[in-house]
């Protein structure tokens, strides 16, 4: 549930500050020039500079064009209808699937990734840290079901 509130709030296109505005922010002509100085250190970029922002600016901006706003509007309607009242049996009828929230937060992880790149150099990519969760979490989930079953919970 603090997932989707959070998926969501990255994403709200009203905030100031969201992926959304992120996107809309990159897209201006002189968006580029002012992330390449950014990245620089407030100088004037190097060809080097402009190029690696450029290709992170262009990776965000394909990442953006994948993501499913149609299930987006799901977990943001689930978010404001029912996320705040709702017990588990009622969450499987909200329409939003694991896939669906796991393809958006993915996709928030790499859109955060090429950001970070573009405004301070750093190649710290969110989804590895994702990727690491996830295979922790199945690795606890499988010893908790054995366990489960064997008779030692």
């Amino acid at each position: 549930m603090m997932t989707l509130i959070r998926l969501f709030a990255v994403m709200d296109r009203k905030s100031e500050v969201s992926l959304q505005s992120a996107h809309r922010y990159i897209k201006l002509p002189t968006a580029l020039a002012e992330i390449a100085r950014r990245y620089s250190g407030g100088q004037d970029p190097l060809p080097s500079a402009l190029a690696t922002c450029s290709t992170a600016r262009t990776k965000f901006l394909s990442v953006y064009g994948r993501v499913d706003f149609a299930a987006f509007r799901r977990i943001q309607s689930f978010r404001n209808g029912q996320i705040a009242h709702i017990a588990w049996p009622d969450a499987e009828k909200a329409k939003v699937t694991y896939s669906e929230v796991e393809m958006v937060v993915r996709a928030c992880c790499e859109m955060a990734g090429q950001l970070t790149l573009m405004i301070s150099g750093n190649n710290d990519e969110p989804e590895e840290h994702l990727n690491e969760a996830r295979h922790d979490a199945y690795e606890f989930w499988l010893a908790a079901i054995a366990a489960d079953a064997e008779g030692r919970l």
